[in-house]
């Protein structure tokens, strides 16, 4: 870090950036008033998740010296903090020591699969050939996982690595240490970037901050209407790295391109998650892409739902096929909420079907957090979710006896998918079928270096971007347990491509 005597910087094109108008109206725009950095550094990197530690880490191993990360919250992590923490990857150290037979365009190829063809293919393949280096970059600077690797549903092989005590314990916290302390980079929370700056080429060569920063969850929009902290201007000599995030927490800004949305569906974002780095990027002209897509989760895998039997949360009788694919089961969930139930569906299991789940670690983590709770009897299930107990018996009575006479009479249900089990065998279980959706799937449009493009295709000098900041990856929908891979992969190319 160097401290500069204050000194004009800027002939033309600051005021602009410093209000947020367009990168066209730059160019017309003289300063109002002399404007000095407060601190210039080789690299700032925006937001301290697996996206922005890695670019920094990547920044720093790769020769630049004064890296700075800035975090608005006053803690690090983002949301990569609160992820399970499950990652793919191909090709890694500990996928050969496993011995999976697995190569990158099988990768693309699942990845495609889920993601409707909205994929921009070369950052598909980018992330695909990388992400196996990318994991062993992290494990390099100190991130731990599981010897074992697991399939999950979409992947056609087992190629989940799994962090030792989930993403922030196995890896994040880890990365933070090493950068930190072994690196001698520089974390600084409380600091919520306000503009990009740039010069009058259209290069950003820094960023207009606000130290001393209080989030307040208690408004209705925190960037829009949070005037705390001091404002302060950094120069990024090489430029500015965005692993700030997505907006899976701004439900207003989200509905303007997803109206289903609701306040309810997106608690397992991050409180930090909202949309203000992310308009700051598209002030200066950057292209953003697939708004209109949201990824939708459940609390339970898709895979391990089909064991279930779905009831209607007021009737308590069957309301679907359990066995659909995750969108189509996020459709229906909706579809009876907004028939007039104003609540969601619940699936009914039993002892069975929880041993068949399909990973024992995420099941566990499901059942702390309440989404899997355990019940001794089917009556005891009934009363904890309010749900008409005879309408319950005799919906699982039926769906029991349409899985012994190897027939779906309701809903089509292939039951050789679940291998002809029935729901009996105590203690039951149950999930509320809540549609998550922690991210939307936009962001701005990135090249396989991470460059940030404009409305014209054009690279905006001096801008990076790689986590949910960037889009174009995934598609409508992202692969379970790709989103962490391809934030650090990418921040770790942001890395090498700004150091050069």
């Amino acid at each position: 870090m160097l401290k500069r005597n204050r000194r004009f910087f800027l002939k033309t094109g600051l005021f602009s950036a410093l209000v947020g108008t367009s990168t066209g109206a730059m160019a017309n725009n003289q300063p109002s008033e002399p404007v000095a950095w407060d601190e210039s550094f080789d690299v700032v990197v925006v937001g301290s998740g697996m996206a922005g530690t890695c670019a920094a880490i990547s920044a720093k191993q790769n020769g630049c010296k004064h890296v700075v990360v800035i975090e608005k919250m006053p803690m690090l992590g983002g949301s990569s903090v609160i992820a399970a923490g499950d990652m793919a990857a191909v090709c890694s150290t500990l996928a050969k020591k496993n011995g999976i037979k697995d190569e990158p365009a099988l990768f693309v190829k699942d990845i495609e699969k889920l993601g409707g063809g909205f994929n921009h293919r070369e950052l598909t393949e980018t992330f695909a050939n990388n992400c196996g280096r990318a994991m062993d970059f992290i494990v390099a600077h100190g991130a731990k996982f599981h010897e074992k690797l697991i399939k999950q549903n979409g992947h056609s092989v087992a190629r989940i690595h799994q962090p030792v005590n989930g993403c922030a314990q196995g890896a994040l916290i880890p990365l933070h240490n090493n950068f930190k302390n072994v690196m001698g980079g520089e974390f600084r929370t409380r600091v919520k970037l306000d503009a990009l700056i740039q010069d009058k080429t259209g290069r950003v060569i820094g960023v207009k901050v606000r130290e001393n920063y209080e989030f307040d969850p208690r408004l209705k929009s925190d960037d829009l209407e949070n005037k705390t902290g001091t404002v302060k201007f950094y120069e990024a000599r090489k430029g500015v790295i965005m692993g700030s995030g997505g907006y899976g927490r701004d439900v207003e800004f989200r509905k303007q391109d997803t109206p289903q949305i609701l306040p309810e569906m997106v608690l397992t974002a991050g409180l930090a998650a909202t949309a203000g780095a992310f308009k700051a990027m598209l002030r200066i002209g950057a292209r953003p892409v697939n708004m209109a897509f949201a990824r939708f989760g459940l609390r339970l895998s898709a895979t391990d739902m089909r064991y279930s039997c779905m009831v209607h949360p007021k009737t308590g009788v069957r309301c679907m096929n359990e066995s659909v694919p995750r969108p189509v089961m996020t459709a229906n969930a909706l579809n009876i909420y907004k028939s007039g139930a104003r609540a969601f569906p619940i699936a009914v299991l039993d002892k069975n079907a929880i041993d068949k789940f399909d990973d024992p670690l995420r099941t566990e983590r499901q059942a702390k957090l309440g989404y899997l709770t355990k019940h001794e009897t089917l009556q005891d299930l009934a009363s904890a979710y309010n749900l008409p107990f005879d309408s319950l018996k005799k919906t699982i009575d039926r769906y029991n006896q349409q899985v012994l006479n190897k027939k779906d009479l309701d809903f089509g249900k292939d039951f050789n998918l679940v291998n002809f089990q029935t729901i009996s065998q105590a203690p039951y279980y149950a999930s509320v079928i809540l549609p998550v959706s922690n991210r939307g799937m936009g962001g701005v449009l990135i090249t396989p270096k991470t460059e940030v493009l404009d409305l014209d295709g054009k690279v905006i000098p001096g801008l990076f971007a790689a986590g949910e900041a960037a889009s174009g990856i995934h598609g409508s929908m992202s692969l379970i347990s790709t989103t962490l891979p391809a934030a650090f992969t990418f921040g770790m190319i942001a890395g090498e491509t700004i150091a050069k």
